[in-house]
């Protein structure tokens, strides 16, 4: 038993050295690990707003006391791994992370309808958590890579206002990154006119359609959930 869990560990080490030192990979791990103690509380919140024990009078009163513990946190996780990948993808290139991890946070947004449907009634004005939650993760995490990238490569091309010495570092860091932050969200909100445009809705929804719900169809067993 010893000798096959060594021959495992002698074939997978290496790969996960390499998948470790991919900057893309590198970059989600270290996303969700930013998001990692929020949803961490968040998840404590809904255990504890939800023990067997108590009564559904019980979990009702709690949940309507506590329930902006996981608002704040598990149901809006997508805009911390946004701005995270933002961040961390941008810092990898030697850039300011935080720039790009609020255009990434901001691209997403852009992408995001603000209005949604509740019991057939529409709400303009306003995000709808799903989208913010797991089910705009896939949005989310493509959209900051994507963002991030374009704000990096205007960067590195020198295209960018470079002020006098003596000004304030705050403020010659943020004209640095206008023109590029200016471009990426210009490029992210054509694309969202354009879907709008295209298909009457948004990419949250293009891409329900196009990809998960497909790969829900596929089935509940492990290949296909592994897929999903």
């Amino acid at each position: 038993m010893n000798s096959i869990i060594d021959k495992l560990a002698e074939k997978l080490t290496p790969l996960a050295g390499k998948l470790g030192q991919n900057r893309y990979l590198a970059v989600l791990r270290d996303a969700f690990m930013l998001a990692f103690p929020l949803t961490m509380f968040g998840s404590i919140v809904v255990v504890l707003n939800n023990l067997p024990f108590f009564s559904d009078d019980t979990k009702g009163l709690l949940n309507g006391l506590f329930s902006n513990g996981q608002n704040a946190t598990m149901s809006i996780m997508t805009l911390f791994v946004s701005f995270g990948i933002g961040y961390y993808l941008t810092q990898s290139y030697d850039e300011d992370g935080v720039f790009g991890g609020v255009v990434s946070l901001a691209s997403f947004l852009i992408l995001t309808p603000f209005s949604f449907t509740v019991e057939n009634v529409d709400v303009s004005g306003a995000l709808s958590l799903d989208r913010l939650g797991a089910k705009g993760m896939f949005v989310g995490m493509i959209g900051a890579f994507i963002a991030a990238e374009i704000f990096v490569r205007i960067k590195k091309k020198g295209i960018t206002i470079t002020m006098p010495d003596g000004v304030p570092d705050a403020v010659s860091r943020s004209f640095s990154s206008l023109i590029p932050a200016l471009t990426t969200l210009t490029v992210f909100n054509l694309l969202n006119a354009l879907v709008t445009g295209a298909f009457d809705t948004n990419l949250h929804d293009v891409v329900y359609k196009l990809i998960q719900q497909p790969l829900v169809g596929l089935g509940s067993g492990l290949p296909a959930t592994l897929i999903a």
